[in-house]
């Protein structure tokens, strides 16, 4: 592999890079395995889709679902590439600063536990799209700060770090789900565009990598944020052409009848009333139902729903144990595998790029498995792997392949994580309050986040990888309650039975199977 790498410095007549074998060879390894699970993927999806009916009717639905799948992926990709710009260089930036980086991310996940109930509420309340724009606009005045070596200046920006982070976990994909909704795309094809989202995200956090290296290579450590700024306002621009939705109970019932009659329409081979089932009034559900609830109505009725629904209590627990982990394990990754690597050198950025295919390759065999399983079932399988995989770490903390190989399981299992969390997310909670439950849930995260970094001042790692392990199989036992809910609901004729049985994603991606996952 070093070989190869010789030779293709010498035909860009570039410095050859000064990589360890293993990690060309892991990330090269990686790659390779990724690209045959999407070919493979692919053509299990085409197969299944010539093998039943429903690949048939999918093709009247395909051209106006995949449209909407690049409206919505098109802006999400391009904002989680500014993102992923901004997270490799910000530890490097204030290091350079000599400012107190603890204090500073300390600080954006206090603001994010402290504010994200209440943006959750004015994001159903005024406007899913409007809280996508306020997240662009933050984002730009948040990289403008990062320019200045103030510690003021900075603290304001991780405030408003907290805040926007709020927003980029909620308002892109509770407006997502609303328009799904109101367009009348049948349930089960969420899975499809979660699918896409997590593997593009993946592909992206690549690209960023080589993209804020080359960024900060020519302009500085503030490279990387200045190329954020540009991406964010191509974002911003693409918001203006989305239509805006909101929270509401007359949203859902609007979405779930031209859910239905779209599945009406396949069953009759109806594609004139499948074409007319989205616009049938949802319009006026949007602009009418946000008048009627106050704030404090809202906050009651959101703490209500988890308070009462059992399955939504779960499913929020579940998400908070499994990214509080998944946080901790981020602060962890880098000294944990410098003490162990051979000769002690870290390719940071190439590990990093692994980590990012390892997220695809989870993608990808989430679109597999929610063919063959429930949902419920594929993701506890998922969090105990999770478990498992940090455990491996806490028993044998010295092995160096035995920790990378664990981590690489890891990263895979938080891209099947992504896909999964998601579908379920659309499946249990409440249209009316989607943000403001979600947001809800990211209070207890983020104080197991402030937990665990503490956890990893004061304990040796085995330690902490014990604990992080510890929080990922309680994420699993809790998800098996939960698919245990499911599957009693299904068996009772519960209205969750039918989008208990993902159609295939390569139909949902369209009629001709064309697959991109």
């Amino acid at each position: 592999m070093s070989s190869i790498l010789g030779v293709v410095a010498d035909t860009f007549g570039v410095a050859k890079p000064d990589w360890p074998d293993w990690a060309v060879t892991t990330f090269a390894s990686l790659c390779v395995a990724c690209l045959v699970l999407l070919l493979a993927d692919r053509y299990d999806g085409r197969v299944r889709e010539g093998a039943t009916s429903s690949g048939e009717v999918s093709g009247k639905l395909a051209p106006s679902f995949r449209k909407f799948q690049v409206k919505y992926l098109s802006v999400y990709m391009v904002v989680m590439l500014a993102d992923w710009l901004q997270g490799t260089n910000m530890y490097t930036l204030y290091q350079s600063y000599g400012v107190n980086v603890g204090t500073l991310f300390l600080t954006g996940f206090s603001s994010s536990a402290i504010f994200g109930t209440f943006l959750g509420l004015f994001v159903d309340k005024f406007g899913r799209r409007l809280g996508c724009l306020a997240f662009c606009v933050l984002e730009i005045i948040i990289n403008t700060l990062e320019h200045f070596p103030s510690m003021g200046l900075l603290l304001a920006g991780r405030v408003l770090g907290g805040i926007s982070t709020s927003l980029l976990f909620t308002a892109f994909e509770s407006w997502m789900v609303s328009e799904h909704r109101r367009m009348g795309f049948p349930e089960a094809w969420l899975a499809s565009t979660f699918s896409l989202a997590t593997v593009g995200n993946g592909i992206v956090a690549i690209i960023a990598g080589i993209m804020a290296q080359v960024a900060a290579d020519r302009l500085g450590e503030i490279g990387p944020f200045q190329a954020a700024i540009a991406l964010t306002v191509i974002a911003l621009v693409l918001l203006l052409f989305w239509r805006e939705n909101y929270g509401g109970c007359d949203d859902a019932a609007v979405g779930a009848a031209a859910a239905a009659a779209a599945e009406a329409a396949h069953v009759n081979g109806n594609g004139a009333a499948a074409a007319a089932a989205p616009d049938g009034g949802g319009g006026a559900a949007d602009s009418g139902h946000r008048h009627h609830q106050s704030l404090r109505s809202s906050i009651a009725a959101a703490y209500r729903c988890i308070a009462t629904d059992a399955r939504v209590l779960l499913l929020g627990l579940v998400q908070s144990l499994f990214e509080g982990a998944m946080y901790t394990f981020v602060f962890m990754w880098v000294p944990t595998l410098m003490a162990v690597a051979p000769g002690g050198r870290l390719p940071t950025g190439l590990v990093f790029s692994s980590f990012m295919v390892c997220v695809t390759v989870g993608g990808v065999l989430t679109s597999v498995m929610l063919r063959r399983v429930g949902v419920e079932a594929g993701s506890a399988a998922v969090f105990a792997a999770a478990a498992a995989a940090m455990a491996l770490p806490a028993a044998a903390p010295r092995s160096f392949g035995a920790v990378l190989g664990a981590f690489l399981v890891l990263e895979t299992c938080v891209g099947a994580f992504y896909a999964c969390a998601g579908v379920m997310r659309a499946r249990y909670l409440p249209d009316a309050y989607q943000g403001a439950i979600m947001n809800i849930f990211r209070l207890p995260l983020n104080v197991l986040v402030v937990v665990g970094t503490r956890v990893t001042d004061v304990a040796p790692p085995r330690t902490v990888f014990a604990v992080i392990a510890l929080w990922f199989g309680a994420a699993a036992v809790l998800q098996l309650r939960l698919w245990a809910m499911a599957a009693a609901g299904a068996g009772a004729g519960g209205g969750g039975a039918a989008a208990a049985a993902p159609a295939p994603v390569a139909a949902a991606a369209g009629g001709e199977g064309k697959k991109e996952l």
